[in-house]
């Protein structure tokens, strides 16, 4: 687990890739998972990177975030998604739901068709596991998209 102040001196020290992999592991307790403007004012920094991350964001029983990890790094305008890395992953936590949140450094929230086709994927997994994605949440510059206010989840 990284602290605060591993984060802080990583980013005086001009490690910024460092200081958002850090921040993956830092306990963010109490913050609301209750609404796509909840997740992207959690988030909001990643409309900064210059290639797509894909993050989980870890639910307590209140639906209230425990923890946040960056699980992959992508490209400029893709990321591969393993399934079952991310449904591992869900499990080792000992959360019981999770909101998936990967960004679009261009600037559109726009989902993609592999967007769509790895949500439904994670959901299928996450349901037949007994835990349940709460939303997958796409941020850009331009604001955000949420799956599940668009009845997809």
């Amino acid at each position: 687990m990284n602290t605060v102040a591993q984060l802080v001196k990583l980013v005086r020290d001009g490690d910024m890739d460092g200081a958002r992999q850090a921040a993956a592991g830092i306990e963010c307790p109490g913050k609301s998972l209750g609404s796509p403007d909840d997740v992207y004012s959690i988030m909001r920094e990643t409309t900064l990177a210059e290639q797509e991350e894909v993050w989980l964001l870890y639910a307590t029983h209140r639906n209230t975030l425990k923890r946040k990890e960056l699980v992959f790094v992508g490209g400029a305008s893709a990321s591969i998604v393993d399934v079952a890395v991310v449904l591992r992953k869900v499990l080792l936590s000992g959360a019981l739901a999770f909101v998936m949140v990967h960004n679009h450094p261009s600037g559109t929230a726009d989902p993609s068709p592999e967007d769509t086709a790895i949500t439904r994927h994670i959901e299928l997994g996450a349901t037949a596991i007994g835990v349940t994605l709460l939303d997958h949440v796409i941020i850009a510059v331009s604001g955000w998209y949420s799956f599940k206010d668009h009845n997809l989840i």
